[in-house]
């Protein structure tokens, strides 16, 4: 293996350094390698050719082209044609240096090594104009084939400079050094701020892994000895923490809780209660008898949350919301009881006889007060009462609904009546099924037996028939000699806007008079009828 594939393969692993999430600590091992290869580590002597030679280099026509309109202090110069293969700068080198040795693979893998042996020298001259060296080195280390755009890797190309009048050139220059430094600053403080927060996360991630590899290879005595130190901290920081840091605390551990448990198996749910029984029964067995008495009396208050609890889900929304108030405020209080981790046994003692001083309520629910079941009991009757309840038929569709909700309206002012008026053929229907019954006609008005009389009811027929209109008797009244219609609420919004009523005989909605043979019905008679 020659020296330039020895060179390129060093380069290769450098590169898979770069990948890595510790990047920066696996390229300074290979640095450190790499020096103790005394054989490609020593230094080359760099001699460069100032003289253009036809035979080796070939003029780049472009360059020459814009070193034409550049300043005159570079009009002397004869740019030379390098391959654009990524390694542009190197390939320069390497073409004014006249070592053939030498390859772009090995000056690429020595100004790695430059920059990590004197990092701190070029990060205090160069991070303001070139950004952070650590993450030079990796760009270096990363092969020209792989630095694409899809990879982010910007390509920086200096534009030639044209000479201008001196004012001109300048403010140019001027404008373009401001623009500049505040871009290079900008640039600096970003990747200065992200590569903090890369570090710290790696280093995060290193220190758990270390963690966890420590736990697994501990033994039971140091793992003893780390839970106990754990515990003495925790104690510590609770001792200190205040009212609302002791709240999210336990916050946390409820919601953790409820994690693990949502997504653990009906095997680890066993095996939690059972160490839970287990260690229930340990701590009961070591109790004294003060601390047996303060858990006997939180399980109790327990039970008192559960059931009333209970009772309140089964209480239905229209009971009496004294009874209610007066539920969540014995829950709320026992919960508030129950919710106390009694880690010091003096304080909860003095906790639960302060309470008890300043008690003055009994557990029981106090009686409901007078005024209340008198208004409940006024509303019950009124809500009951015939006036309430009472009903009348709508004269559009002949279906009963409350007085409360119907309109009374003159027939004569029924908006849209002419919506009401049925077609040819209903109307032939309904003479021809009502040939029995007495007709009367005068100036095309048909009227049934049955129609408006001097009463105040229509007993005599179940309709009402003028003009092509017909409106149900029982729905119709007389008051102070104007005949008045009752409508339901649906179906006068309805004419009020226009829209034929569903259930009309407008709408072919048409049943008939009842059959004297279904008239006076049973109970039992209707029932067999109806099935």
């Amino acid at each position: 293996m020659d020296r330039g594939e020895k060179f390129a393969m060093l380069l290769q692993h450098l590169e898979k350094c770069s990948e890595s999430i510790v990047y920066y600590d696996e390229i300074a091992s290979i640095v450190q390698q790499i020096r103790q290869m005394e054989s490609i580590m020593a230094p080359i002597h760099f001699h460069p050719n100032q003289v253009f030679d036809e035979t080796k280099h070939v003029i780049d026509v472009i360059a020459k082209k814009y070193l034409e309109k550049a300043t005159d202090n570079v009009h002397h110069l004869v740019p030379i044609k390098v391959a654009a293969d990524g390694n542009c700068l190197y390939n320069s080198i390497l073409l004014v240096m006249n070592n053939l040795m030498v390859t772009a693979d090995e000056l690429r893998v020595r100004t790695i090594i430059e920059l990590m042996i004197n990092e701190a020298y070029y990060e205090n001259i160069f991070s303001q104009f070139i950004g952070s060296v650590t993450n030079m080195s990796t760009s270096i280390a990363v092969t020209p084939e792989k630095k694409t755009f899809k990879n982010n890797t910007s390509t920086r190309i200096r534009s030639p400079e044209f000479e201008l009048s001196p004012s001109r050139r300048l403010r140019t220059e001027n404008n373009m050094g401001t623009n500049f430094a505040q871009s290079i600053i900008s640039n600096a403080l970003q990747q200065h701020k992200s590569g903090i927060e890369n570090q710290r996360q790696v280093r995060l991630d290193i220190l758990k892994e270390r963690a966890l590899t420590s736990r697994m290879n501990e033994t039971t005595e140091h793992r003893q000895i780390r839970l106990e130190k754990q515990k003495e901290r925790d104690d510590l920081k609770q001792m200190t923490e205040t009212e609302e840091e002791r709240q999210i605390r336990l916050e946390k551990k409820k919601e953790n809780a409820r994690s693990h448990r949502r997504n653990e198996t009906e095997e680890q749910h066993q095996i939690r209660l059972e160490k839970q029984k287990i260690r229930d029964q340990s701590s009961r067995s070591n109790n004294i008898d003060e601390q047996r008495q303060i858990r006997l009396e939180k399980q109790r208050k327990r039970s008192q949350a559960n059931r009333a609890k209970k009772k309140l889900e089964k209480l239905a929304p229209g009971n009496i919301d004294v009874q209610q108030q007066d539920i969540e405020m014995q829950f709320t209080k026992t919960e508030e009881y129950a919710s106390c981790d009694g880690k010091s046994i003096s304080g909860f003692t003095q906790n639960s006889n302060v309470k008890k001083k300043n008690s003055s309520c009994s557990l029981w629910p106090e009686p409901i007060p007078r005024d209340l079941t008198e208004t409940c009991l006024q509303q019950f009757l009124q809500q009951m009462s015939m006036s309430a309840l009472a009903e009348v038929t709508c004269a559009v569709c002949n279906v009963r609904s409350l007085v409360q909700t119907s309109k009374k309206v003159p027939v004569s002012k029924i908006p849209n009546i002419h919506l009401l008026k049925v077609s040819n053929e209903l109307k032939d229907l309904i003479l021809s099924t009502q040939s029995s019954v007495l007709r009367h006609s005068i100036d095309d008005t048909i009227q049934m037996t049955g129609h408006v009389q001097s009463s105040t009811s229509f007993n005599s027929a179940s309709f009402y028939y003028e003009n092509g209109i017909i409106l149900y008797t029982n729905g119709l009244h007389q008051e102070n000699k104007t005949h008045m219609s009752t409508l339901c609420q649906k179906y006068h919004v309805a004419l009020t806007k226009g829209i034929i009523p569903k259930f009309s005989a407008a709408n072919n909605m048409w049943l008939g008079d009842v059959p004297a043979e279904l008239q006076d019905l049973t109970i039992p008679e209707e029932k067999l009828i109806s099935l």
